[in-house]
C-alpha cells in the first residue's frame, strides 16, 4: 500500500513509519509500506523515522512492554531478510533495522526497518514484503508521488495526508485503489472494504459485500 505525504506534513510520515512496523508486526494488509514524501524532506523524514523506531521494544507479546513482536514464520522472516538485501543490490540503503535482533534467539524477530528507496522500481517497492520494513520515496511533486502509487500491480488501500484537506482529497482522487483513507481511516460495517488489481477478490461488508451472497438471475424476454 502507498502512503503519500503532502509537503505540508511530510513530518508525519515519522510516528506513520512507528505504526506500521508496530502494527502486527507490519503484517497488515492495508498498512501503507511505501512511505512518498517530497524529496527535499526525504533526509530529514528518515531521520525521524529512525530516530521513533529507536527505542521500540521488541519482545513476546505475554510482555505487557512489547511493541514489536514476531513474525509468522521463519518463511516470513526470511522474506523480510531477502527484500531488505535486494533493496540494498537496488541501489537502496538501510537506515535502521535490516536484521535480526541479537538478543532474542528464539522466535521469529525483525527489527523494525526504514529503508532508503531511490525509486519506485526498487524491489522493496514493488513487492508486498508483509512485515516491520518501510520504504521511504521521495518526490518531484505531487503528480510523480501518484504516479509512483499507482505504479503497482497492488492496490488494496492508499493513505494521504495533508493539513491543505483540499488538496489531500484531490491527490486522493487520483490514486487507483481500492480504499483511500485521507487523514485518518474509519472501519464500519456501512462501508464495503476490497481491494483492485491483485488485491483480494470481491468486496466485504456494506452493499457491495452483501452483493457477494446474493444470486442474480438475468431474464431476457423476447417479443
Amino acid at each position: 500500500s502507498a502512503a503519500i505525504f503532502l509537503p505540508d506534513s511530510a513530518e508525519r510520515a515519522a510516528p506513520h513509519g512507528h505504526q506500521v512496523c508496530t502494527s502486527h508486526a507490519g503484517q497488515g494488509c492495508v498498512l501503507g509500506t511505501r512511505v512518498f514524501v517530497p524529496q527535499e524532506r526525504k533526509a530529514e523524514v528518515l531521520e525521524m523515522m529512525a530516530a521513533g523506531l529507536a527505542n521500540v521494544k521488541i519482545g513476546v507479546p505475554s510482555d505487557p512492554e512489547t511493541q514489536l513482536g514476531p513474525v509468522i514464520s521463519a518463511g516470513q522472516r526470511a522474506r523480510c531478510e531477502h527484500f531488505t538485501a535486494a533493496a540494498v543490490a537496488a541501489g537502496g540503503r538501510v537506515v535502521t533495522g535490516g536484521k535480526r535482533p541479537e538478543h532474542l534467539d528464539k522466535g521469529f524477530f525483525f527489527e523494525p526497518t526504514v529503508l532508503d528507496l531511490p525509486d519506485n522500481s526498487n524491489p522493496a517497492a514493488q513487492e508486498e514484503i508483509f512485515g516491520p520494513v518501510v520504504g521511504v520515496i521521495g518526490y518531484k511533486d505531487l503528480d510523480h508521488a501518484v504516479q509512483m502509487a499507482n505504479d503497482s500491480k497492488f492496490g488494496l488501500s492508499a493513505w494521504v495526508t495533508g493539513q491543505d484537506k483540499v488538496a489531500a482529497f484531490q491527490t486522493g482522487l487520483k490514486i487507483r485503489s481500492g480504499a483511500v483513507n485521507v487523514n485518518g481511516a474509519v472501519m464500519s460495517s456501512y462501508a464495503s472494504g476490497g481491494g483492485i488489481k491483485m488485491s483480494g477478490l470481491g468486496r466485504e461488508r456494506g452493499v457491495e459485500g452483501l452483493r457477494e451472497f446474493q444470486m442474480v438471475t438475468t431474464f431476457n424476454l423476447g417479443g
